[in-house]
Parts: structure tokens; C-alpha cells; sequence
């Protein structure tokens, strides 16, 4: 397990990852057993929490945060945006003007009905789906990478961003730090790591990151509440030929 201090982010194998992938689904679908949250809907407080109610909590609750966050206007504007890792509900569900891809290897699972309804609706919204791991040359070329709670359940975070840096001019990234591994989260990441990776080779006037503290929200939010965050902004820094810089 990574520390604090650690810079680097191991990869696991194939095995372990497809466990966390086993995990990652039993945890949403799990979570229809659970209740309502309060921030939700402080009505409904103790009710079953379906399908419906996971797809309207990203909708109306994280992504607006993810966007507000970050930046990210609903209107594309022409740009082809590629989302990793969106699970069941995707981001890119909510905007429109442009080129929508989403990877998604939990997405392979069609003998689920709530991955056949997600399919579905991705569909309905013109959304492009590559469902195998990031991680294998599956990035194409875009004008953004989005990556929102990802980088816990992958391989390689490191291989991630790093193809995500040579195939997409900006990347925006919401991610959880320091949390304790389990069966769907084989990685703990770390700030160090972040700005190792990223932060070392971008445009500097406009790329950013920033905390995120567990004292920003309240119990009853149901946005990462539960861990210090790290989200920014990656610009790729712009080749200078030799005429511009002399």
C-alpha cells in the first residue's frame, strides 16, 4: 500500500483488478438495498434507494459539483470530451455540442439489467462506449479527459494519466486521497503522486490543482465527505518552435 510520502502508484495484475471490478458492481448494486440519502430528499429518509435514485443523485448532486468544480460547461462547443471510469451514470449524459466517448469496462457486464439500462440511455444521448481498461491503448484522441473517482480501481493510474496526457490537450480530475484499500479500491493515492505526474510537464499559467477537505461539506451532503480530495486542471504545455523562442 502507497504512503503519504509516495510519489509512485504500483500496477496490479489482471486478477486483482478484475476482483475490484467484481466489486465496484456488487457495491452499486448493493447500494439499491441501502436508503435514500437525507441530502437527497430529506422526505424520503429511510426509503429504499433504487436504481432511479443513483442516476438522479449523480445527476443532480455530483456531477453539478464535478462541473462547478472544475469548470465544466454543459455546452462542448464542438470538443470531443472522453470520460474514464463513469460506472453507471456518466457525466456526459448532461451535455450536448460535441463528441462524447465514455470507457467503461464495467459496461462488458451486459448480463446485468441495470448495465443493459445504462447502455441504453448512453445511447439515447449520442455517448460513444469503449468498454475495455484504459489502461490498454484504448484513449483516443480528444480535446479532454475527464477523471472523477476513478484512479482507486484501475491498474495502472500512473499508465492512465500519462496516456491521457499525449492523447487529450487538457484533463480535469476529481480523485479521493489517502483512503485504506479494500476489495473495489486496490490503490491509495496521494497528492505527491498527482503532482509527480501531472504537474511536472503542463502549461503552468493554466493548469491548477486544489484540496478538498472533509470540513468543505457536511455528513448529510453525500459528496466525498468521507476524505481529503485533490481536483485541478491539466493543460498540456504548448511546443515552442525554435523561430518563437528566440
Amino acid at each position: 500500500m502507497t504512503t503519504g510520502n509516495d510519489k509512485k502508484i504500483e500496477t496490479i495484475d489482471l486478477k486483482r483488478w478484475e476482483e475490484a471490478q467484481e466489486g465496484e458492481l456488487d457495491g452499486h448494486i448493493h447500494s439499491y438495498d441501502s436508503t435514500v440519502f437525507p441530502g437527497d430528499d430529506p422526505s424520503r429518509q429511510g426509503d429504499p434507494w433504487g436504481p432511479q435514485d443513483e442516476i438522479d443523485h449523480y445527476k443532480e448532486k455530483s456531477y453539478p459539483r464535478y462541473f462547478d468544480l472544475m469548470e465544466i460547461d454543459t455546452d462542448l462547443n464542438g470538443k470531443h470530451i472522453v470520460e474514464i471510469g463513469c460506472a453507471l451514470v456518466s457525466g456526459l449524459e448532461q451535455c450536448s455540442n460535441g463528441k462524447k466517448t465514455v470507457i467503461e469496462p464495467l459496461i462488458k457486464r451486459t448480463d446485468n439489467i441495470h448495465v443493459r439500462n445504462t447502455i441504453s440511455r448512453m445511447e439515447e444521448c449520442d455517448i460513444s462506449i469503449l468498454a475495455e481498461p484504459a489502461e490498454h491503448d484504448t484513449i483516443p484522441e480528444c480535446d479532454e479527459v475527464w477523471i472523477f473517482n476513478l484512479l482507486q480501481h484501475v491498474i495502472s493510474p500512473e499508465k492512465i494519466l500519462t496516456d491521457a496526457m499525449s492523447r487529450s490537450k487538457v484533463i480535469r480530475f476529481f480523485e479521493p486521497l489517502e483512503q485504506q484499500t479494500n476489495i473495489e479500491h486496490p490503490h491509495t493515492l496521494t497528492k505527491k503522486f498527482f503532482d509527480s505526474v501531472l504537474y511536472e510537464e503542463c502549461d503552468e499559467e493554466k493548469s491548477w490543482a486544489k484540496l478538498w477537505l472533509e470540513s468543505d461539506v457536511t455528513s448529510q451532503d453525500g459528496f466525498h465527505q468521507w476524505s481529503p480530495c485533490y481536483y485541478g486542471v491539466w493543460h498540456r504545455k504548448e511546443e515552442t518552435t525554435e523561430k518563437e523562442s528566440n
